[in-house]
């Protein structure tokens, strides 16, 4: 079914498609949320255009749910053992080369699973590759490809051989310096006091903006939250306690805006 939310996802992407603008994309969602459908009807459109599309997985079982999916690996030849300098093992003027210059579009799913220095060393043969196309395809991620990765942070991570959480944590893509050029949703919180304070005896110097938006703790609201549609939530202040909106109520997000979010509570 397209939803409201995919429908946004699907032209946003076509659009970068069709307009060559070389956009870099992260569809985050858990399991059941939709990413195959929305995975297989970009292809399909595509596809239907003549153009080439690249479906690839971080694993075998992931690929399957493609149409021609296959794994990253093989797909783009990265090494098995990657660091900070690594390649794709793609030569120039290959078949394989011409082929990355052909594809229009490449969709990478379950991508939290392997190491940022996977993205990278593609990041790095694309941008190599392309610039026989156009010098300036050098500057861009990704050479100037459409790239959509997709996948759920809360399942597999990267694997560190007798590493820590911090070392975990700084081989996801998401640590990594393509980061920066992805294209993500977040909805922030305030990130100052109440003014009505300001007669209190506190000392408002010391509630900075860095500091308030690093609170994470039961009842503050986290600075920035990733919603979907259909996702359940809970208030965390009466809003109209006549209408039963007060502390606690569940509710379900049914519409995504701006600045307002629009839900229905839970019966």
């Amino acid at each position: 079914m397209m939803t409201a939310e995919r429908k946004s996802v699907y032209d946003s992407i076509m659009q970068s498609v069709l307009f060559d603008s070389g956009r870099f994309y992260f569809l985050y969602g858990y399991g059941g949320t939709g990413k195959t459908f929305v995975w297989n009807t970009l292809s399909a459109a595509i596809r239907s255009m003549g153009m080439i599309v690249l479906n690839v997985a971080s694993s075998d079982i992931a690929s399957l749910l493609l149409p021609g999916g296959r794994t990253t690996h093989s797909t783009f030849c990265i090494p098995l053992q990657t660091d900070e300098t690594a390649t794709c093992n793609i030569k120039q003027d290959s078949l394989r080369a011409n082929l990355l210059i052909c594809a229009k579009f490449i969709i990478w799913d379950e991508a939290p699973m392997l190491n940022k220095n996977c993205f990278e060393a593609l990041g790095r043969t694309l941008r190599d590759i392309m610039r026989q196309e156009d010098e300036r395809n050098m500057d861009k991620p990704f050479g100037g490809k459409v790239v959509v990765l997709g996948g759920d942070f809360r399942q597999i991570l990267p694997v560190i051989p007798k590493g820590g959480r911090q070392d975990i944590v700084s081989a996801t893509v998401n640590s990594s310096d393509l980061w920066k050029y992805c294209n993500t949703t977040e909805y922030l919180s305030s990130d100052n006091t109440c003014k009505s304070d300001e007669d209190t005896e506190l000392q408002s110097e010391w509630f900075t903006t860095e500091f308030l938006n690093d609170i994470t703790c039961s009842g503050i609201p986290n600075q920035k939250i990733i919603l979907k549609e259909g996702a359940p939530i809970m208030l965390l202040r009466n809003i109209d306690q006549a209408a039963s909106l007060c502390i606690g109520t569940r509710l379900i997000v049914a519409d995504l805006g701006t600045n307002v979010i629009k839900a229905t509570v839970i019966t």
